[in-house]
């Protein structure tokens, strides 16, 4: 798994402060291992795979894993986990639009990575 602690500066109550999401990003060999039972990434921070129910490769070559994701406190989700994706969660989403994300996704990519343990 690629990560990447990516920053941005906001306006908070008046304030200026510097807001944080991790931009989280699926290696083939974890999606072809991937087993109901797991801890995943996905909209929703990090769950627990309940069901697997597509996984194959797509017509550009990224192998893909569609599951239900059951997130703690929260819902299940299903979820299309992709090889070389960056899984757009809300966090990120809430920080960056679709372009800037594109952009990390693509710098990611380039080798500009941090490979991490799950963090919160």
């Amino acid at each position: 798994m690629l990560k990447k602690l990516i920053e941005r500066k906001i306006v908070r109550g008046g304030e200026l402060v510097t807001a944080s999401a991790w931009a989280v990003m699926y290696e083939r060999g974890e999606l072809e291992a991937m087993t109901p039972g797991d801890e995943a990434w996905g909209v929703f921070g990090r769950g627990q795979v309940t069901e697997i129910h597509a996984r194959g490769v797509s017509c550009n070559g990224r192998y893909y894993v569609c599951c239900y994701i059951h997130y703690p406190d929260g819902p299940t989700c299903s979820e299309s986990l992709r090889e070389g994706a960056v899984i757009r969660s809300a966090s990120l989403t809430g920080l960056f639009s679709s372009a800037e994300i594109d952009d990390i996704e693509r710098n990611m990519m380039d080798g500009n990575t941090v490979a991490a343990e799950a963090a919160n």
